[in-house]
């Protein structure tokens, strides 16, 4: 008899459920379930717009003091814009202020994972033409000091052709990773970069093209990077990096185009002048001894002539430096182009 009443309840709730779903109670716990998860999803998506942003607009996320747990008034900028963004969003603005601590997605290592994460999206779709079996690139890296953090970082940027849908050919150079540096030595370096292709499914093989700077841990063929990368793709063709060149040469043409260096060059041109017959002739093995005393007092004259005659020489020397600057569009001057009485020691 309690099997058939209970075989009865049973049916009638079947029949309850089919004719009226939404007031049974798997239903209402599986609406709350949805509720709950849909709720999560859009502060989930405003936390992700909100590092997003920030890295797009190069704004620092943390402050000296950040941490979500904290009772700092300014917890950073990355907070700061989320509790901007919860005052027209009532979700959010309780998922942050009610939601339990361990499940805000607030936390600095959610911040990490989710730049890591987006890192790695913008790195797949950069290189994805690169992707492909038949696709060659270039290798191009430099390293650098931290002098803050105290550390070596490692940049390594990528160039290879992009066909476009096969329409048109492009040459394209992409930012694509950076890496901490334990050593600057040719292994450490080689090894990083070995790391970094190997992370991101990038077959080296297919690597074309090196261009590093001139040091020998970077250029070195038997024990540099050069060298390292080349023994496992023997085809990658070492160049060395033209920025580095242009930058030299740009930074050496400036510092010859100021007035301090020209007239520098005049004043030492004139100064050793006088000195530069003597030291030719006196080098010559057949050289007659008295003939070289001769010419040793002639030179200490010379010397004293333009000692006691120096403020006419020092005008036109500065005259001289006044009018190669002129013609080389000098921009800088010193003290007004006027540098007073100069002295020979």
């Amino acid at each position: 008899m309690q099997c058939h009443q209970l075989a009865l309840e049973a049916g009638i709730a079947i029949i309850r459920s089919v004719q009226k779903p939404k007031e049974t109670l798997p239903y209402r716990i599986s609406t709350q379930n949805q509720e709950m998860f849909e709720k999560d999803m859009n502060a989930l998506r405003a936390i992700v717009s909100t590092i997003i942003l920030c890295g797009k607009q190069n704004i620092p996320l943390r402050g000296h003091r950040d941490d979500s747990t904290g009772t700092a008034s300014n917890k950073g900028n990355f907070h700061a814009i989320l509790m901007l963004l919860g005052n027209s969003d009532k979700n959010l603005q309780e998922h942050l202020l009610t939601g339990r601590r361990n499940a805000t997605s607030t936390s600095k290592t959610v911040q990490e994972e989710v730049i890591r994460i987006t890192g790695g999206y913008i790195r797949a779709k950069l290189t994805q033409p690169i992707q492909k079996e038949d696709a060659f690139f270039s290798i191009i890296g430099d390293e650098v000091t931290d002098k803050y953090a105290n550390q070596e970082i490692l940049s390594i940027c990528l160039r290879f052709l992009d066909l476009n849908n096969d329409v048109s050919l492009k040459f394209k150079e992409v930012f694509f990773d950076y890496v901490n540096l334990d050593k600057t030595t040719g292994e450490s370096i080689a090894n990083a970069i070995l790391s970094s292709l190997a992370e991101n499914n990038i077959d080296v093989a297919f690597a074309r093209g090196q261009a590093y700077d001139g040091s020998s841990a970077m250029s070195s063929e038997a024990c540099g990077v050069r060298g390292r990368i080349r023994r496992i793709a023997p085809m990658t063709l070492y160049t060395h990096c033209n920025s580095h060149t242009k930058t030299k040469a740009q930074g050496l043409l400036a510092n010859l185009k100021t007035f301090g260096f020209i007239s520098t060059f005049f004043i030492t041109k004139n100064s050793l002048g006088t000195l530069k017959p003597i030291a030719a002739k006196l080098q010559k093995k057949d050289q007659d001894v008295f003939q070289a005393y001769s010419m040793i007092d002639d030179t200490i004259k010379a010397v004293a002539r333009v000692r006691s005659n120096i403020e006419e020489e020092c005008h036109e020397w500065f005259e001289d430096a006044s009018r190669l600057a002129d013609k080389s569009q000098c921009q800088e001057s010193l003290g007004g182009r006027n540098i007073g009485t100069m002295h020979l020691a």
